[in-house]
């Protein structure tokens, strides 16, 4: 039997706001994990910031920002996809970025600003 693939649609809007802000092993968070695969990421970050998803569900989910904390290592997500040259997720969380008010946790990215603009 082959196993379904969970999707985010569904999950509740609880457990996803609940996994957003959730510190994984190594205090990595869910944004460390689904920078790996952009088309998962890209699904997720458009369903926390309500882009193009039923009206309905738009008032059930509170989330508008990226969790954008280091992990142990001092590693954003973000940091993580300009060092593996991952260029179409760095692009995504810098979009999402662009969303999220500059008084958030989103000051730990400004190291980073001078790679982005080379």
């Amino acid at each position: 039997m082959v196993a379904k693939k969970l999707q985010i649609r569904d999950l509740s809007a609880r457990f996803i706001s609940e996994l957003s802000f959730t510190v994984l092993p190594g205090n990595n968070n869910i944004y460390h994990v689904l920078g790996k695969e952009y088309e998962v990421l890209d699904d997720y970050i458009r369903y926390v910031n309500n882009e193009n998803i039923e009206e309905e569900l738009q008032a059930d989910i509170e989330l508008s920002d990226i969790f954008f904390m280091p992990n142990q290592m001092g590693q954003t997500p973000l940091h993580e996809s300009i060092e593996s040259n991952n260029t179409r997720v760095t692009d995504r969380f810098v979009r999402a970025l662009a969303l999220t008010g500059f008084d958030h946790h989103s000051h730990f990215v400004l190291d980073i600003y001078p790679k982005l603009i080379k």
